[in-house]
């Protein structure tokens, strides 16, 4: 019986599609955003000649992080220590870092332009915001590793 509702008790599992909708969602227009995102995968899965479920395996595979740093206070001093993140926080920092990256973006063309020009230098592995957000993440959370021990 205990096994049973362990079972039902578990979460679903992360839809990446649903996850980008609801992170980009802004007024409660869904059907507008989920019609902007289809044209940008549609776009994406032409260029790149594969499924836009693949594209986004890709995206979240290409911006994984296992750790992020955090603030923590300790006898008046400031400390920046790494934690260990659950799959739910690797997505949503993920998806804030794409998000960011659009709007940094000041170029006065669409946003499935903007869109798909990220994704693809994410695919691609270009210099972008994206990866750049990475890439300073980790290697704060590495130079700041010695540092572990305050994460009580």
């Amino acid at each position: 019986m205990k096994s049973l509702n362990k079972i039902l008790k578990k979460k679903k599992p992360l839809n990446f599609y649903q996850s980008f909708i609801t992170f980009f969602l802004k007024g409660g227009k869904k059907t507008r955003v989920k019609a902007l995102i289809d044209k940008a995968f549609l776009k994406l899965s032409k260029k790149f000649k594969c499924t836009q479920h693949f594209l986004l395996v890709k995206f979240f595979a290409a911006i994984n992080t296992f750790v992020e740093v955090k603030k923590v206070k300790v006898r008046r001093k400031v400390f920046f220590v790494p934690f260990a993140l659950t799959r739910k926080r690797r997505v949503s920092l993920a998806l804030k870092w794409f998000r960011n990256a659009i709007k940094i973006n000041k170029q006065p063309i669409p946003f499935i332009n903007k869109f798909s020009a990220e994704m693809s230098k994410i695919f691609l592995g270009e210099f972008c915001f994206t990866r750049t957000q990475l890439f300073n993440n980790n290697k704060l959370a590495s130079s700041n590793r010695s540092k572990i021990h305050y994460r009580w």
